[in-house]
């Protein structure tokens, strides 16, 4: 891989070619004295536009993160509701189980008299 492609993979902007065309006039200069400043400055717009395009990315990833976000606030929203829901209907069962309880012990507590009730009159009337 040559730095050209490395550079065309870098830089996705409409100087791409003014860089790369600056880049080839630096490098392959007739008396092969590179100027070490030119290639800086290149290297340096190169860098910048990396940046750049990274801030873009990070602004587009920002909008993603903004995004999952709120997708999970309301999601944590209806998961707190639901979970509000789910102990509602947990004390209103507690409640009725213990209603149920209260029922259950005065219809046994009835039986119990009406059973005793029985046994006293059936003694009663076999006399």
């Amino acid at each position: 891989m040559n730095i050209n492609m490395i550079l065309r993979c870098l830089v996705q902007n409409s100087t791409e070619d003014a860089k790369l065309t600056q880049w080839n006039d630096v490098v392959s200069s007739v008396n092969l004295a590179r100027d070490e400043m030119a290639l800086l400055h290149i290297l340096h717009d190169v860098v910048l536009q990396i940046l750049t395009n990274t801030q873009q990315l990070r602004g587009q990833m920002d909008t993603i993160l903004v995004s999952l976000a709120s997708d999970y606030r309301y999601l944590f929203m209806a998961l707190h509701i639901l979970h509000d829901v789910v102990l509602q209907i947990l004390t209103n069962t507690r409640q009725l189980r213990g209603q149920m309880d209260m029922i259950l012990v005065s219809l046994a507590s009835d039986y119990r008299y009406l059973f005793m009730y029985i046994m006293e009159n059936g003694n009663q009337s076999k006399q």
